[in-house]
């Protein structure tokens, strides 16, 4: 069942359910069914036609019965993402943060280990959660019609491909094919080893599925982590390491740190598996690849638990300008590696924003406005705050930033990652300096700016609706580009 079922079918989806029982015991892939996907509330508006929900737990009662008669064995979770909770067997919740940007929760609080209401006491599952990646472009151009791939290529010809629209959440907009597939399928490599490890990491979490696996039609859908040729996308390779029965993950709420801060990543063992005892924890820090320091800690292997080993701390003193390090973890049962992860930071040199009288930095609230004579239209970005913005603009103020260093800062109030755009504008006289997008008045999605300026009556007028949290140090540095012109 897909949201909804009519009140005259009750019987015959008992017959249906205890007859697909018969069907799929003898997979042994098939370790659990469900009965129904994504329930809508109040019977999709129409109680008249539709079971509600209390006449759904009635069915779902009705099939507890029937299928064990086929199957005593068989684990029944009755919902599979529920809209419309709870009911009397496992939770479940679908989520797609790292997409549908912030739906069900947000990345920062799933990062820092929330998760979605549930009944108290109870484990719970994940059915769904995924990022689409491109098809590769041999695969495009082997399978698609020709109108979608012509030149100059357009990714929002592509049938029932959500990148188009979604993309400026997470990404730069690119231009050619190669481009946008190298993109598309690196992002949802980062994404899925981001939410799988949010959800390994979370101890009640015992059921997640990434959505989906395999595509079997060379378009459209493509969330899915293989092709319909059965080649693996980057993120297969990301969802099964993430996956690994026994992992050692890796955790923090900021990726960016000012010189001589004590850098914070915590370690965490996920172990699905039943076996427990003592282990050890090697941690290795590189500076631009180079040893930098190294340390370890015992550790506790709980079956089937998630439990804290140690935190990796370190500072650097001596940064030029910024730096990369590599936080290495190895974990080690039995003098022999098990699980290993890394985690990438970077350490930037502190700077000093100046003052300049001749620049004024604006953030216009939800509405219409006049600055420096041009009329300025501000609204909410279309699909909740946004984590990301692109500064691949050409602007002198975005002059040394990488392409995803306007993503996931931490903010120091809430000590987590916590989105940095709420508003996007449309100012036909300013010159772009950051982008997003957002929809227009017929809900259709293009680029937007995110921070723009003009020149007018001898001062630099710039429209900035990003929040520029000073302990980020990409924060400061824009400031200060912004400041000295």
């Amino acid at each position: 069942l897909f949201g909804c079922m009519r009140r005259t079918k009750f019987a015959e989806g008992v017959r249906q359910a205890e007859e697909m029982e018969r069907i799929v015991r003898s997979h042994p892939c098939n370790i659990m069914v469900t009965y129904i996907n994504e329930p809508f509330p109040n019977a999709h508006n129409q109680p008249h036609r539709h079971m509600t929900r209390p006449e759904l737990e009635g069915f779902f009662e009705a099939c507890d019965t029937a299928v064990p008669m086929q199957n005593p064995d068989r684990v029944i979770k009755h919902v599979d993402g529920d809209y419309d909770p709870p009911t009397s067997s496992m939770p479940d919740n679908h989520c797609y943060p790292t997409w549908y940007n912030g739906h069900g929760i947000d990345l920062g609080r799933l990062n820092k280990g929330y998760w979605l209401p549930i009944k108290p006491g109870w484990y719970c599952g994940n059915g769904e959660f995924g990022t689409e990646g491109l098809d590769f472009p041999e695969v495009m151009r082997k399978y698609y019609p020709k109108d979608w791939i012509r030149e100059p290529f357009d990714v929002s010809r592509i049938v029932n491909s959500q990148t188009a629209p979604f993309h400026y959440f997470f990404y730069d907009t690119q231009t050619a094919i190669e481009d946008w597939c190298r993109e598309s399928q690196e992002y949802q490599a980062f994404a899925t080893k981001y939410m799988t490890e949010c959800l390994r990491r979370n101890d009640l979490m015992i059921s997640n599925a990434i959505h989906l696996f395999i595509d079997a039609w060379p378009d459209g859908w493509m969330k899915t982590i293989m092709d319909c040729e059965r080649t693996p996308k980057p993120a297969y390779f990301a969802y099964r390491y993430a996956s690994e029965p026994l992992h050692i993950s890796l955790r923090t709420d900021r990726l960016t740190y000012f010189a001589g801060e004590t850098v914070k990543i915590e370690s965490w063992i996920c172990n699905d598996t039943n076996r427990s005892g003592k282990g050890r924890c090697i941690f290795e820090v590189y500076r631009n690849g180079k040893p930098f320091m190294k340390s370890d800690a015992e550790c506790e292997i709980e079956n089937c638990k998630v439990t804290y080993c140690a935190d990796i701390c370190f500072s650097a003193e001596d940064v030029s300008d910024r730096e990369k390090f590599t936080v290495k973890a190895i974990l080690c049962v039995d003098g022999k590696i098990a699980s290993w992860n890394e985690q990438e930071i970077e350490i930037f040199e502190d700077c000093t924003v100046p003052e300049n009288d001749s620049v004024e930095i604006i953030k216009l609230s939800v509405g219409v406005h006049k600055i420096a004579g041009e009329t300025v239209t501000v609204k909410k970005c279309g699909m909740l705050p946004l984590h990301f913005v692109s500064r691949n603009t050409g602007s002198k103020y975005v002059r040394g930033f990488e392409k995803n260093d306007f993503r996931l800062w931490y903010d120091k109030a809430s000590d987590m990652i916590t989105p940095i755009l709420e508003t996007t504008f449309e100012a036909s006289g300013f010159t772009p300096i950051l982008t997003s997008g957002n929809k227009d008045s017929d809900d259709n999605w293009h680029t937007e700016l995110a921070a723009a300026y003009k020149e007018y009556g001898g001062k630099t007028y710039v429209i900035c609706q990003v929040d520029l949290r000073q302990e980020n140090p990409i924060a400061k540095k824009f400031l200060k580009n912004l400041k000295e012109g």
